[in-house]
């Protein structure tokens, strides 16, 4: 989805004719998604300067406002802001920076109808002058319409999920080489890596060190509600651990090539399913099948861009380069060491979950 570029709603400068600063945001709409900790706010800032001086992020401040415009939140972070980011805070000379919002989580009782976002940059002239740059970002709370169930039978942990920092939230968009795949949003902004473990939470039969000593190797991909099928591929050679690995250079003549044997499945209003990573030849399905909830479609496999036996799974509201990522809330069972009763819930990074 093309990048909005948003009013500057207020321009200073110390010691410079004109401000070199302008700033978009992404995704056009941003998405509140309800988690355990409160509100998740899974949006990023790209900043762009035309001055000649490297800039670097010195605070940024957040106000949280009302329906009725009223101030209900503030967030700051002060001078020494680098030292608490996990990326870059400088632009290059005429460059640009891709900025996370650091403060990603909000208070579940916040009624948030507009975000008031801040930013001080200090340039490395002698004169050292001051930038501030100022957007409004309004997000949109989202339910998905589709009722999901967890798309792997049995237990698993979720390897990676989408917290602030896993890599499925870290996508640079500025990177050239992101720009030369055409990509101009991040598609695996809400995505999950499952990996089943057996009832003491391991991984592995013996050593990890095989494809097959991995539990999860083959183990039954289901669709988490249903769907018809979009798109499918099911011939990829999985990587072999301690042999053959990824291509990277595929992904220039299809993005898809990233998820190596994948199902795309339609769920109908504008929600659709990626599963990728699956085994060679374990694919079940075809374009145009109509697929049951819970239908296996395939098996947990290694192709693609893994580096392990998983199952990468993402929704999202189309099927191109541009198609924006959707938060997705798992019907499930927490593992705490005891029975716990059913949630809906979404899962993050280190939870261990199992279909009820």
């Amino acid at each position: 989805m093309k990048l909005l570029i948003v009013a500057v709603l207020a321009v200073f400068a110390r010691g410079a004719a004109a401000d070199p600063l302008t700033v978009a945001v992404t995704p056009k709409q941003p998405l509140i998604e309800r988690t355990r900790a409160g509100q998740g706010l899974s949006f990023d800032l790209i900043v762009t300067s035309t001055s000649p001086a490297t800039l670097e992020l010195d605070r940024m401040r957040i106000e949280v406002f009302d329906a009725a415009g009223a101030l209900i939140a503030e967030k700051l972070a002060g001078s020494g802001v680098s030292a608490a980011l996990p990326g870059p805070t400088k632009i290059a000379p005429k460059g640009t920076l891709l900025l996370m919002n650091p403060f990603h989580t909000l208070p579940a009782e916040l009624a948030i109808a507009k975000l008031h976002v801040e930013l001080t940059f200090v340039d490395d002239t002698k004169a050292a002058a001051t930038h501030v740059i100022a957007v409004d970002v309004t997000p949109k709370a989202f339910t998905p319409k589709t009722a999901l169930r967890v798309p792997v039978k049995g237990r698993v942990i979720v390897e990676e999920g989408h917290d602030w920092l896993a890599h499925h939230r870290r996508v640079d968009l500025t990177n050239p080489i992101v720009g030369k795949l055409g990509v101009t949003t991040n598609p695996t902004r809400y995505s999950y890596d499952f990996v089943p473990v057996d009832a003491a939470g391991k991984k592995f039969k013996t050593d990890g060190k095989t494809n097959a000593d991995f539990i999860g190797w083959g183990t039954p991909v289901v669709a988490p509600a249903a769907g018809v099928v979009k798109e499918m591929k099911a011939d990829v050679e999985d990587n072999v651990l301690g042999g053959k690995m990824f291509d990277f250079k595929l992904v220039f003549v299809d993005i898809h090539a990233f998820y190596g044997n994948y199902v795309i499945l339609d769920h109908g209003n504008g929600e659709l399913s990626v599963f990728g990573h699956m085994k060679a030849g374990s694919v079940t399905v075809k374009v145009g099948d109509k697929v049951k909830a819970g239908q296996q479609i395939g098996a947990i496999g290694m192709s693609g861009d893994a580096d392990g036996p998983h199952l990468h799974y993402q929704l999202q509201d189309g099927l191109e380069k541009t198609s924006e990522a959707l938060p997705s809330y798992f019907k499930l069972r927490w593992v705490r060491g005891k029975a716990s009763s059913v949630v809906t819930v979404t899962p993050d990074s280190g939870d261990i979950i199992e279909a009820p």
